[in-house]
């Protein structure tokens, strides 16, 4: 494309010049940098007891962190973020699904884990993921379409605590996306 000029040269068109190629060009940085660096000790944890997919697991907990989302929307998420272009995870929901039925068969895993973080410690907190709460409200917006134990696929909302490793009292909680 372009113009003929008066005297029978042909200009091509000027084409604007672009900043950015694309939107994934842009990325999250801060957070995720600092969730990442709080998560080390678990990463080193997971990886030491040989969980096949400790990479997807700390990419989700990150995730979860920062911005809670559905299990659905975890890979768009995460393709936001700076880390996406060094720590390559699947975190597809078939992917996701898979993983995590497979991580509640292991709970010596998670035994492991909770035991040297809370050894690791000092004097200071340990957080762990309490409980979930099921419910039926159509009004609260937390609630998150998700398997009971009875295998009953309905809306729940998921509970954090962290205690102090001290005395063992809970100094906090917050509520998240089921």
């Amino acid at each position: 494309a372009g113009t003929i000029t008066p005297d029978g040269v042909f200009v091509e068109k000027r084409r604007a010049k672009r900043i950015l190629e694309s939107r994934s060009e842009i990325f999250e940085y801060g957070n995720a940098a600092l969730a990442y660096g709080l998560l080390a000790d678990a990463e080193a944890i997971l990886k030491e007891g040989d969980v096949p997919y400790y990479r997807e697991l700390v990419a989700c907990a990150l995730i979860r962190a920062i911005a809670p989302s559905p299990i659905r929307l975890l890979e768009s998420r995460w393709e936001k973020l700076h880390l996406s272009r060094t720590m390559q995870v699947d975190l597809s929901p078939r992917h996701i699904s898979e993983m995590l039925k497979d991580a509640g068969r292991h709970v010596t895993w998670w035994y492991r884990l909770f035991s040297k973080l809370a050894g690791d410690a000092g004097g200071g907190m340990l957080l762990y993921d309490l409980t979930t709460i099921f419910t039926y409200s159509r009004s609260i917006k937390l609630a998150e379409k998700g398997y009971n134990p009875d295998h009953q696929y309905i809306d729940q909302i998921g509970v954090t605590m962290a205690f102090s490793r001290k005395d063992t009292l809970p100094v906090g909680a917050d509520v998240f996306y089921g």
